[in-house]
């Protein structure tokens, strides 16, 4: 997962949220690296330090980021999974 910041303001069009300057949220890096590839300069974004217990906090992320981690990581999401689910997923 990364860190994106917003330096510009857009549409983002798979949350269907607009992106005000100034706006950080969490992506996978590969989403954070097409946003940037498709509209240069929009965006940065670095990589989340982990906490001490090394755990992501899933509890920041948008129920479709964490689908798309899970996907990433090769994990079988049911479809009615909730936001808690996938999360205690994703930690095994």
């Amino acid at each position: 997962m990364v860190t994106v910041t917003v330096l510009r303001a857009f549409h983002d069009r798979q949350e269907n949220v607009v992106r005000s300057v100034g706006d950080v949220f969490s992506a996978t890096e590969e989403r954070a690296r097409h946003i940037d590839e498709a509209i240069p300069g929009y965006v940065t974004y670095e990589a989340v330090p982990s906490d001490e217990g090394g755990a992501a906090d899933y509890s920041s992320m948008r129920i479709g980021e964490l689908r798309a981690l899970a996907k990433e990581r090769g994990l079988r999401v049911p479809r009615n999974a909730n936001k808690e689910a996938i999360a205690n997923l994703l930690r095994g």
